[in-house]
């Protein structure tokens, strides 16, 4: 029985994450990277991906609040994401010298693949971290991340911002109805209006941030960007909600 309840936590757990996954799917592949490859950077919390988030990309201090894990726990969790994470950047494929703005790395069904299976057996390591309470109300705090994200905010920049609960409701019901009227839509018809209906999220969510919380995304952001380009990222990033810049 207890199986069976874990298993339906984690089918849960996949239909929330991918609630806000249409900006990501709307625009067609670049430079022969596929879809399967983007879709597997984004599950792995790549900068300027946005959306989908997994209980593995969620900041351990966040996880510890929304569920109230004991030290342990959030010990035990810090290493899988820390090990996760390092195999991620370590898959991630860099832009080569001399490449042409815009152009992606060539597309790589097998590095794909291992982001996915390495996505997987994080989470599923992390749940088993979990007890049944914190598990049964994990799907709930990864739709308000994966919301916040899809809005523009970075997940490891809440500790920055220090949202309220009322603005967190704000963000994630904006981006609810968005996600319902573009499901009701047309495939084509919405492809052409995701772009347009991410980007009015994003301007509005500058309306919940106070002054202070915007300028701290803001510069947030622009440290983001001088860490990649220290890394060889380059510093091409998707725009964050209301401070402007590179997630």
């Amino acid at each position: 029985m207890r199986l069976v309840r874990w298993t339906g936590v984690a089918s849960a757990l996949v239909l929330v994450c991918a609630l806000p996954a249409f900006a990501q799917d709307a625009a067609p592949g670049a430079g022969g990277q596929d879809r399967a490859e983007r879709r597997a950077a984004r599950e792995a919390g790549q900068p300027g991906a946005r959306g989908r988030v997994s209980v593995a990309m969620v900041p351990v201090d966040i996880l510890g609040a929304e569920l109230r894990l004991t030290e342990g726990q959030r010990s035990q969790i810090r290493r899988l994401q820390d090990a996760y994470q390092a195999r991620v950047r370590e898959l991630t494929p860099r832009r080569e010298p001399g490449a042409q703005p815009g152009q992606q790395p060539q597309r790589d069904p097998a590095r794909a693949q291992e982001m996915r299976d390495l996505g997987r057996r994080a989470n599923e390591d992390i749940l088993a971290v979990l007890n049944e309470q914190q598990r049964q109300r994990l799907p709930e705090v990864i739709r308000h991340m994966g919301a916040l994200r899809t809005a523009g905010i970075p997940l490891q920049a809440l500790g920055v911002l220090r949202l309220t609960q009322d603005q967190r409701a704000r963000i994630v019901q904006m981006v609810q109805t968005e996600t319902e009227a573009l499901r009701d839509l047309q495939p084509e018809e919405r492809r052409a209006r995701t772009r347009e209906a991410m980007q009015g999220i994003r301007e509005r969510v500058g309306a919940v941030l106070t002054a202070e919380q915007r300028t701290a995304l803001a510069r947030w952001n622009e440290e983001q960007r001088q860490q990649r380009r220290q890394r060889g990222g380059g510093g091409a990033g998707g725009g964050g909600a209301a401070g402007g810049g590179g997630v």
